[in-house]
């Protein structure tokens, strides 16, 4: 079932990604969906697989009892952190559109470094956490924006 479920998200993620905008300069392939649209291409390989393999595991498996799935997370703050991640990306290509790149970025990418280190929230964390994100944020905008020239959705703020 995670499989196929895989698949209709790359599928998805590849009818959404064609409707970004196509770069009037450069390239016409090297546009804002060109990332998306291999990250929906490898997602697609990976729930092949994942069907694959399940298919095999069933047509081997010569036992009729069932057998119990074991949780992949080990407890309820794991599934938080989880839902919390997948959340944030689902949500981000559609915040994106809203607030711009730059600032999308740095909101999802602070986010997610803060939730998912554990145990490392002092103070001194904090401002590493933010620091580390904005490094990574003007690295990614300017190596996109001003050497690939890929334009990125302005949002509200003009990012």
């Amino acid at each position: 079932m995670s499989g196929i479920l895989f698949a209709l998200l790359a599928v998805g993620l590849f009818v959404y990604a064609s409707g970004f905008p196509v770069p009037k300069k450069g390239p016409i392939a090297v546009g804002p969906g060109f990332y998306p649209k291999i990250l929906a291409g490898l997602l697609g390989v990976f729930a092949a697989i994942q069907i694959i393999q399940a298919l095999i595991k069933e047509a081997t498996t010569q036992s009729e009892e069932a057998v119990p799935i074991a949780p992949f997370w080990k407890d309820r703050t794991a599934l938080i952190l989880f839902l919390l991640t997948l959340a944030s990306l689902i949500l981000f290509p559609f915040v994106i559109r809203l607030l711009g790149f730059a600032v999308t970025s740095f909101l999802f990418l602070s986010t997610l470094i803060y939730l998912l280190s554990k145990g490392n929230r002092s103070g001194k964390s904090r401002y590493l956490i933010l620091v580390v994100t904005l490094g990574i944020t003007v690295v990614t905008y300017f190596v996109f924006r001003a050497f690939l020239q890929i334009p990125f959705p302005p949002g509200i703020f003009g990012s």
